[in-house]
Parts: C-alpha cells; sequence; structure tokens
C-alpha cells in the first residue's frame, strides 16, 4: 500500500511539472527591465527648454525702429505736396541705473531723430525711454518722453530721481539757438514714470 501511494506521488509530480513547463513556453515574454543606466541616458537625450534671452539692445532698436515710423508717418500727414521730412536716428545713449532700488538695472535711453537729408535744429526730435527688470531677470519697457530741443539726461541720484535738461525757444531767439534751459525731473512710482517738477533756468 504505501508503495502504491509513493508511486502515485511521483506520477502526480511528474503531471505538475510537465503542466508548469507547457505553461511557460505557451506564455509572452515579459519586456526586459529597463536599467537604471538606460533611463539615465534617455532623461540626458530631452532637448532642455530654452530661455528666451532679453538684450536691452534688441529693445530700444525696437522703440526706435518705431519712433522712426511713427515720425515719417506724422511728417507725411503734415505735407502737402509729398515732399515730407524722412527720418533717421540721429543718436542713442542707454545709462543703467537702479530706478527703483530692487537690485536689479534698469535702464534710462536717450535717442535723437533727425531730417535724412537736411539735418539741422529745426529738424531734430527727441526721446527718452524708460526700461525696468523684474526679479525674474525680464526687461520691461514703461514708457517713453518726447522732449524738447537739445534735450539730455543730466542726473540720476541715488533715489533714481532722473533730471533732463530741455531747451526752448525765447521770441527773440534764431532758430538755431534757443535760449531758454528747462529742467525736468521724474520718478518711477510703482510701475508709472511720475513728473516731479518742471521748472525754468537760464
Amino acid at each position: 500500500m504505501k508503495s502504491f501511494i509513493f508511486t502515485l506521488t511521483l506520477l502526480t509530480n511528474a503531471v505538475l511539472l510537465t503542466a508548469c513547463d507547457n505553461l511557460k513556453k505557451e506564455s509572452p515574454q515579459a519586456p526586459p527591465e529597463k536599467s537604471e543606466q538606460s533611463v539615465n541616458i534617455s532623461s540626458e537625450e530631452k532637448p532642455a527648454k530654452s530661455i528666451p534671452v532679453q538684450n536691452i539692445e534688441t529693445l530700444v532698436d525696437n522703440k526706435i525702429a518705431e519712433s522712426i515710423k511713427f515720425l515719417n508717418e506724422e511728417s507725411r500727414r503734415a505735407s502737402s505736396d509729398g515732399d515730407y521730412f524722412k527720418y533717421a536716428l540721429n543718436s542713442k545713449n542707454i545709462i543703467k541705473s537702479d530706478l527703483n532700488h530692487d537690485g536689479k538695472p534698469d535702464y534710462v535711453v536717450e535717442a535723437s531723430f533727425c531730417e535724412e537729408t537736411n539735418c539741422h535744429s529745426t529738424t531734430m526730435s527727441y526721446e527718452a525711454f524708460i526700461f525696468t527688470t523684474d526679479q525674474q531677470e525680464q526687461i520691461n519697457f514703461i514708457t517713453d518722453l518726447n522732449l524738447g530741443l537739445d534735450a539730455k539726461v543730466t542726473n540720476i541720484n541715488k533715489d533714481g530721481i532722473i533730471t533732463i535738461e530741455n531747451h526752448e525757444y525765447a521770441e527773440d531767439d534764431p532758430s538755431c539757438c534757443p535760449s531758454i534751459i528747462t529742467h525736468q525731473t521724474y520718478a518711477l512710482v510703482g510701475e508709472k514714470l511720475a513728473l516731479l517738477a518742471d521748472g525754468q533756468g537760464k
């Protein structure tokens, strides 16, 4: 009896082993696991996100191009015979200063424009552009100022106050030589440029 049970057990085990072997052959192979090295390589191959780099020179040149277009359109509208002034950049000066005390560079840009073929004091135009840099290093255009003749930034003090000198004509001045000197002071108030004072002096 014991030998019969032993023989039956052997047969049962043999059948079970054969069935397991058949199941392994029939089941699809599992995909090989990714090694740690292959994961690292694939992550390195992903292209890095490009962060746009802002350049103050490019931003200023764009604003200058807009001003030239505006001056030409205004001159064309004012002309009755189609012979109007065509303007070009005469000079630009980019002044770096921290206007709002946030530790980031801001910019005051002086620009002058003149008629291309007949440039003199009566065909000159002056502007100032203001840019600030925020905490994300983005440069933002704040405003532009239309200025008087022979305008220039004479001072930007430690409090960020901008002083601009202009010249205006007195009643008897020749066209070459405006004799009235005016000064305007400006400061950033939040995201706007505010006029603080406007005065005259010889």
